[in-house]
């Protein structure tokens, strides 16, 4: 295992750029599959594609690719070609050393940058000298976003390997899928009677009504930490002036549990069943499985030797629960093993997807002189902890900030443990530096009972799919209003593992100047802005009790200290 070189990763760039140019929405990737299939045969590799095109609705059909190995055994590694919906022309540009598009358009770095990466590791065993130790099996998938039905239609039967890898899930580097959940469509059409909403609404039967009072009573939004349920779209009526005679929902739950989730589906049915008869509404439902959920076992081999391979380019390994599908769902359900691994995308789906040139995660710095470090290893005690495995949730309480449930987990030697868990959704924290001061501010603490608690910057990750760094400007901005030219991930850490999942992504934040625009703090907020000399940062740890802020000031004056500051 080795991390790309400076060449290597100058063409991974040219062809990620290459793909962005290319749209290739769901049902229209024929250019898209056409430029990968060229790109493999120029490497002497023989492309197949299946016939599944007329069956998912698109032009194009899913690719593979074999690159021979040393021994028997392979390895597949598995991406797909579609995208969103552009919506805008495409021009992927290098801002900060992350691609975006210069432009309203979706990048369609979701699953571009993936593409590109499997397209890379090919080209470079395909053309060495010596073959790699197994073989390698690649495979570019259609119609992802519209259900997975590319994977759902493969004949997994052909492959060869023992198991495999899916690249989409768009977070940091290092975090790995286990668990993923059951994903149902609901799609209702309430029929009622047209009449003048003016002269006679008494003889007509409002389908909106029927749909307003279903949607009124359904159990939406996240009903615990492994379910939720959404209604994403609705549209009737003709006019203004007429009662509307038809209006169609559509509705998904998504569940980690199977039966949770039909459960949840049951209600939302019944209470679909319930408005229109109360309406005096007919009502046609159609109910769809777009995919199985899944959950990983903590010992799979898969599992392992991905952990294993991200430790080895700088990555620390985390296992997460998502909510999202990809096609290691449809792989699974066929009886296929396989793992799905964040690629590193920010903003999927998103007019400001970006991409970063050397995707970020938990790196730990693997390029370090280690020659002290392998000393210090001797003198301290490996680890003897065990493998354990999640077996179930029970979820007790959710509020506008946490999830509070219980959690069971099993050991490596049998024994099963019960914790308590908060779930967060994690926050930033900036050590904002301006000449010989740092920005602090003070805010009542009801929950501790502090009236003017000292801390840095800092806010809660509750922007769905905002990338940290990103939260951290926008909260530089809210709180101090002040915005830097220059930022540098400091930390990312845990605040208390014993009980909760929060992590905080700690920034230093420089060149500043004041914020463009108006940022209001939000309603509940009553901050003071505090300049604190550098001089003086004693006097600041022994004020501060908030630890992400104690982390901070520690981490500044150490670096002051060494005259790095």
């Amino acid at each position: 295992m080795r991390r790309a070189g400076e060449a290597e990763r100058a063409r991974l760039n040219e062809t990620f750029e290459a793909l962005c140019r290319i749209e290739s929405p769901s049902g229209n990737e024929r250019a898209c599959a056409d430029f990968v299939a060229a790109q493999l045969r120029a490497l002497g590799l023989e492309v197949s594609e299946d016939g599944c095109g007329p069956a998912v609705g698109s032009n194009a059909g899913n690719l593979l690719a074999r690159v021979p190995g040393a021994s028997e055994r392979n390895v597949l590694l598995c991406a797909h070609l579609d995208t969103v919906p552009p919506l805008a022309p495409l021009e992927p540009v290098l801002v900060d050393g992350a691609w975006e598009n210069d432009g309203e358009g979706i990048l369609g770095a979701d699953n571009k940058a993936s593409v590109a990466v499997v397209l890379e590791i090919v080209r470079r065993y395909a053309g060495a000298a010596e073959p790699p130790p197994f073989g390698i099996e690649a495979l570019f998938t259609v119609s992802e976003e519209n259900g997975l039905r590319g994977a759902h239609e493969f004949d997994a039967s052909q492959l060869r390997s023992d198991y495999g890898y899916v690249f989409d899930h768009a977070t940091p580097i290092g975090e790995v899928i286990v668990a993923s959940p059951t994903y149902h469509r609901i799609i209702a059409d309430f029929r009622g009677r047209a009449a003048h909403a003016g002269l006679h609404p008494e003889q007509g039967r409002s389908a909106i009504m029927a749909a307003a009072r279903a949607i009124a009573a359904m159990p939406l939004g996240r009903l615990d930490a492994e379910t939720t349920a959404n209604v994403g779209t609705i549209a009737g009526g003709s006019a203004a002036n007429v009662v509307p005679e038809r209006c169609t929902l559509e509705a998904e739950v998504r569940g980690i549990e199977d039966e949770r989730a039909e459960a949840v589906v049951s209600e939302i049915v019944d209470h679909l069943n319930e408005a229109a008869s109360a309406t005096e509404c007919d009502l046609d439902v159609e109910l769809r499985r777009m995919f199985k959920g899944y959950r990983t076992r903590a010992g799979d081999p898969h599992l392992e030797h991905a952990e294993r391979a991200l430790r080895a380019c700088g990555y620390e390994p985390r296992r997460i629960a998502t909510g999202g599908g990809s096609d290691a769902n449809a792989l699974l359900l066929s009886g296929f093993a396989c793992a799905n691994l964040a690629n590193g995308t920010e903003r999927a789906h998103e007019p400001g997807a970006r991409q970063r040139q050397r995707a970020r995660g938990d790196a730990r710095g693997r390029d370090r002189d280690r020659g002290g470090c392998a000393a210090m290893t001797d003198q301290i005690p490996p680890p003897t902890g065990t493998e354990f495995e999640w077996l179930r949730t029970d979820p007790k309480w959710t509020g506008k900030i946490a999830t509070v449930s219980i959690e069971r987990f099993r050991h490596a030697d049998g024994e099963e443990v019960t914790r308590e868990k908060v779930w967060h959704p994690g926050a930033v924290g900036i050590i904002a530096v301006e000449g010989d001061h740092i920005w602090l501010t003070r805010q009542p603490r009801e929950v501790v009972g502090a009236v003017a608690s000292l801390e840095i910057p800092a806010g809660k990750l509750d922007v769905e799919g905002e990338p940290p760094l990103e939260t951290a400007k926008r909260e530089l901005a809210e709180e101090i209003g002040m915005r830097a030219e220059q930022w540098e991930e400091v930390k990312v850490f845990y605040t208390s593992p014993g009980f909760s999942d929060e992590r905080v992504w700690l920034y230093l934040a420089t060149g500043l100047s004041k914020a463009d625009g108006q940022h209001v703090a939000e309603e509940d907020e009553r901050i003071q802005v505090v300049p604190w000399p550098l001089g003086r940062l004693d006097e600041a740890l022994a004020e501060c009790d908030d630890s992400k802020s104690l982390i901070a000031l520690l981490w500044l004056a150490a670096r002051s200290a060494s005259g790095l500051a």
